[in-house]
């Protein structure tokens, strides 16, 4: 059907029965434009200009031939103003999902760097008292080791000061027994020379001239002086000898040599 040759008619001329139904039918359109366009709207915002427009066209082509005739520059001229209108949004949609996106990602940034950043504290803090333990075994370890050797060198110093005083004390131990058979010894001597037989040869109230004496050892004789008695007599003795036999052979030499009136005796 040719749409301008629809133009020229006159609603007045219809059938009053369809006139009403065309009435009731155009509301119904009406309606249904308003719902689509409504529809249109909404998608344009929330999505693809193009595909609203196609959209719009295939329900247009809905729309009974009477409506498109009567409203036909009508909508060709909403539809400029629609297009004309998308085209001035979508840079604005655009703009705005890029700006949201923007935000977005900077708030997922902030988000994210905040909890990035206590994360790389929280390592570096541990790190930081990983190596503060590491450094305090270490000087214990350390200060035990100087303090074990330090114990084992006073140790040792004082094995050898023990082992000093050990010997010295074996040292004293043996000079001291030394003494005590020297003294024994010469206490054995003594006894020794005081006791046997002898041979008197003379008894003197004061000490022997040392000529005398001097011809008693000239005569290979050993003699000893006894202590001063109660009276104090000093005698001259000759010996000591073993034997009272050693004695009496050695009296006629003394005899001869010293003095004619000697004698033995037993001390």
């Amino acid at each position: 059907m040719n749409d301008h040759k629809l133009d020229d008619l006159i609603i007045d001329n219809i059938d009053p029965k369809n006139s009403k139904t065309k009435s009731f039918l155009t509301i119904i359109a009406l309606a249904i434009v308003v719902l689509i366009v409504a529809i249109i709207l909404t998608k344009i915002i929330l999505k693809d200009p193009n595909e609203n427009f196609a959209l719009e066209d295939q329900n247009v082509e809905l729309i009974s031939p009477e409506l498109t005739l009567t409203h036909a520059s009508k909508k060709e001229s909403s539809n400029d103003l629609s297009l004309k209108e998308t085209q001035v949004k979508k840079p604005n949609i655009a703009d705005n999902e890029a700006s949201s996106e923007a935000e977005n990602n900077s708030i997922k940034d902030s988000n994210t760097n905040p909890s990035t950043s206590q994360v790389d504290t929280k390592l570096e803090a541990e790190q930081k008292e990983k190596e503060r333990r590491e450094k305090e075994l270490a000087k214990k370890e350390l200060e035990e080791k100087r303090a074990e050797e330090e114990r084992l060198l006073k140790e040792a110093e004082q094995k050898k000061v023990d082992e000093q005083n050990r010997l010295e004390q074996k040292r004293l131990a043996e000079k001291e027994l030394a003494e005590k058979a020297r003294l024994e010894k010469e206490k054995a001597a003594a006894l020794k020379a005081n006791s046997g037989y002898f041979i008197q040869v003379g008894s003197f109230s004061k000490t022997p001239s040392s000529r005398f004496l001097s011809v008693i050892t000239s005569s290979g004789f050993n003699y000893k002086i006894t202590e001063p008695s109660s009276s104090g007599i000093k005698k001259l003795l000759i010996g000591p000898y073993g034997s009272q036999a050693q004695a009496q052979s050695e009296l006629p030499r003394v005899q001869d040599r010293i003095n004619k009136s000697a004698f033995v005796i037993k001390k």
